[in-house]
């Protein structure tokens, strides 16, 4: 239904729902103006009805005006007003709002109170349009129908327009205030409208009626006349108009004495007035009504509710009813691409990831999309998704929602570490500049075949063995160790990388210096001795053998008192001393004394085959606390000191067999030291 406003509103509005656009709505109606493009031509047009065809853009392009017959300003001045004027022509793109529009025709608004009860939501807002575009005449489409009413216009003068002479030299719109001066002196005012022949005519409407021909208003105010009027020319012609709509309750504040249709948001406080259907024909037509309401007509269809083409609206059963049949009706079978055109986009790659290593992504497109499909079914309810998936709760990829498993897809749990070694990783682990030494690896527990991942032990390659030279705290994996080896690695020695002076010959035969470095055939040393480094010819040792007079007091600082080593302890710790450095039988005593317990082993009488080798035992097994705690059956305090003397000498010195304790890691290193003999004299070398 097509309803205007008031005709003292001077240009023909259409009151309709408010817009309330999305952002891809506006895409439709709101287009960027470029004033240099002609959008007249084809490769400008913009999607806005009449307007794609327009010389300017609907924004600029003016279609009417709201100056009245009130107030000093006219058309014809208001160009030279300012900017803030501009808003009261109307174009192409207008929309009003109740307020906007009773301020722009300067009529008095009551606005509806923030504090307004009713049911508002009822009542969606509503705006003003222009009666322009493709809907050329709206009257003539509302009187081919049942809701219209006649208007006696009577023509004034032609409207200037665009591009014709006129005394102001200025164009006049659709609501332009116009008149005509009579030969009696007198001026015949009116508003220009827009004929049924597309012209604008100067006019002014001297009494309207309903349909029936009933007078319901005559001319005692200045009106508009109705919008495609056949006036033209002098004389006055009747013709159907809008019906105006507006708000008809007495009591409101915005009561419009000449409204025929009821809008509710127009009132101040909007309420339903006569509302019914007000359609000639319906069954439920109401000559009475003024607002709409829904209008039901007789009408053939399925008239029982129950049915699935039930027609609410059907007054005449026409036998089409089709029994509602509830069930699944979404077409699975075995395959969840029932009835799926071939050609269609991913057809038939569904698919599923597997926990397996290195399976991944599997295609499956055959697994169903739902259980209980029903052919008989015509409305869906209640459909059973297929979830296809391990219902085995004791599997590693079991899923509790699943309630298909129509494939292999339950795999065994199988605990152990899931990160690969170094020599089972990727071709990209062991790329070239992949790595910058090859020490630290993946994993040195890894196992092929797991499933849950339960730990790994970080692959280190090292020496594990704790009394090693090199040994690694932090390894692993094993590699070559090296032992804690005395030795000589002064290349200006005898005995260049050797870990004695020499050998003791077989059947007593005397004592052997080296005097070439030593090969692979002897222990490897890691540690440098000075004191097992060998510079002379022999004669000290010569002279020990031929004496028989050398002497080694070996003292080691151990833990307890001096009562703890009486008689029987120091007898079992010169057994023990003499069972490591093989020097059984040889009449060795041990002494204990005060302050710290140090308990000193005293051999003498020593050739120097025995001699050489007993001091190379100290420094080969008696070089750490545990290893000397382990061979004494002690608990040692100190690394031994050794003292060393021959018959003749003024005095006597001593050879500390040293330990030298630091770190990286927690790494432990120990060395000791043999005494050497220089000339006739003993030295003292301390590490």
């Amino acid at each position: 239904m097509y309803v205007g406003v008031d005709r003292m509103v001077q240009f023909p509005l259409l009151i309709a729902p408010k817009a309330s656009y999305s952002v891809a709505e506006a895409e439709l109606f709101v287009h960027d103006y470029d004033k240099t493009l002609n959008y007249g031509k084809v490769d400008n047009l913009v999607t806005n009805d009449e307007y794609a065809t327009a010389p300017s853009h609907p924004t600029s392009k003016k279609v009417g005006s709201l100056y009245g017959d009130t107030g000093s300003l006219t058309d014809t001045n208001l160009a030279e007003m300012n900017d803030a004027n501009q808003w009261k022509y109307v174009y192409a793109d207008s929309i009003y709002t109740k307020k906007t529009l009773y301020e722009a025709t300067e009529q008095t608004f009551a606005e509806t109170p923030s504090t307004y009860t009713g049911k508002t939501e009822d009542y969606p807002e509503v705006s003003f349009i222009p009666a322009t575009g493709l809907v050329k005449y709206e009257d003539g489409l509302a009187g081919s129908g049942h809701h219209w009413g006649y208007g006696t216009c009577e023509w004034i003068r032609h409207c200037y327009t665009a591009g014709q002479p006129n005394t102001n030299s200025q164009p006049e719109f659709a609501g332009s205030r116009c008149e005509r001066g009579n030969p009696d002196g007198t001026v015949t005012k009116g508003f220009c409208f827009e004929a049924d022949n597309g012209n604008l005519e100067c006019g002014r409407m001297l009494e309207t009626t309903d349909k029936y021909n009933v007078v319901t208003w005559q001319a005692n105010t200045l009106q508009r006349c109705p919008r495609g009027a056949p006036a033209t020319s002098v004389g006055s012609v009747v013709s159907k108009r809008l019906l105006v709509g507006g708000c008809m309750i007495p009591a409101d504040a915005n009561y419009t004495a000449t409204a025929e249709v009821h809008v509710p948001q127009m009132c101040y406080l909007p309420k339903d007035f006569h509302k019914g259907c007000m359609f000639p024909g319906a069954t439920n037509y109401d000559p009475a009504a003024v607002q709409p309401a829904a209008c039901h007509y007789l009408t053939q269809g399925c008239t029982d509710s129950t049915a699935v083409n039930y027609n609410r609206e059907a007054g005449i059963d026409d036998g089409s009813c089709i029994a509602t049949v509830l069930g699944c009706t979404v077409k699975s079978g075995t395959t969840s691409y029932t009835d799926v055109a071939t050609d269609t986009p991913a057809y038939q790659t569904r698919h599923y990831g597997s926990a397996l290593r290195t399976v991944g992504k599997v295609i499956l497109p055959a697994y169903a999309a739902v259980l209980n499909y029903n052919p008989s079914a015509n409305v869906n309810v209640h459909c059973i998704v297929a979830v296809e998936g391990c219902m085995d709760p004791d599997a590693v990829n079991y899923h509790p929602l699943a309630n298909v498993n129509s494939n292999t897809w339950c795999i065994p749990k199988v605990e152990g570490c899931m990160m690969p070694s170094f020599n089972q990783a990727s071709l990209n682990f062991h790329g070239a500049g992949a790595k910058t030494h090859y020490k630290d690896g993946g994993s040195a527990n890894y196992l092929a075949s797991a499933t849950v991942n339960t730990g790994c032990l970080i692959e280190r390659y090292g020496c594990m063995d704790s009394l090693a030279y090199n040994y690694d705290a932090h390894a692993t994996v094993p590699t070559t160790c090296y032992q804690n080896q005395g030795g000589c690695f002064d290349n200006a020695a005898s005995n260049f990388n050797c870990t004695k002076w020499g050998v003791d010959n077989a059947g007593g035969a005397g004592f052997t210096f080296f005097t070439t470095p030593c090969t692979d055939a002897f222990p490897s040393a890691t540690v440098h001795y000075e004191s097992l480094c060998y510079y002379g010819t022999g004669d000290d040792i010569d002279r020990i053998q031929t004496t028989g007079s050398g002497t080694l007091k070996v003292a080691i600082v151990l833990e307890g008192q001096v009562e703890d080593f009486g008689s029987a302890p120091l007898t079992d710790f010169t057994a023990k001393m003499e069972e490591t450095l093989e020097l059984q039988g040889s009449g060795g005593f041990s002494t204990a004394t005060g302050g710290s317990v140090t308990v000193t082993y005293t051999c003498e009488n020593l050739d120097g085959g025995a001699y050489a080798k007993a001091a190379g035992h100290v420094a080969s097994k008696l070089n750490s606390l545990s290893k000397i705690s382990g061979a004494l059956g002690v608990t040692a305090l100190s690394l031994p000191t050794v003292t060393a003397s021959n018959a003749g000498d003024d005095d006597s010195t001593g050879a500390i067999i040293g330990g030298v304790v630091g770190g990286l890691g927690g790494c432990i290193m120990i060395g000791g030291l043999l005494f050497w003999m220089k000339s006739r004299k003993s030295g003292k070398v301390e590490a």
